[in-house]
């Protein structure tokens, strides 16, 4: 029951780098870009408009431009890979796993957080123009 703890946080960082290795083939081969449909439809950027942008960045080492682009997008990342990497760890080194439970009202506390860091997110999208 330990070890499996760490899967899921190995299975995202695996998914991360078969995921870059695409985009980078994708990118090197030129196939076509995708186009955000909401902001084809409507002009306005979605929460994740700028990510293929990013993707570029951090394939090219532009690590700030990366973080410009989309920085909900580029935490997540981060804190992805962070996750992934601890759990991998945790794997190889037979580390303890620490478990925390999170009451009703701290999710109702990160549920809020998580949404105020969308809208802001969103409204930086929209004033940069991405």
């Amino acid at each position: 029951m330990k070890r499996a703890a760490g899967l899921p946080g190995a299975m995202a960082l695996v998914a991360l780098a078969a995921g870059a290795a695409l985009s980078a083939a994708w990118l090197r081969h030129g196939f076509p870009l995708p186009q955000c449909a909401l902001k084809k439809w409507t002009g306005l950027p979605c929460a994740t408009c700028g990510t293929t942008r990013l993707v570029r960045a951090l394939l090219s080492g532009e690590i700030v431009e990366a973080l410009s682009l989309n920085p909900l997008v580029f935490c997540g990342l981060v804190l992805t890979i962070a996750w992934g990497a601890l759990s991998v760890a945790r794997l190889a080194f037979d580390l303890p796993v620490h478990a925390f439970t999170i009451r009703p009202r701290e999710r109702a506390r990160l549920v809020l957080a998580v949404a105020v860091a969308v809208a802001l997110n969103w409204t930086y999208l929209l004033v940069r123009g991405i």
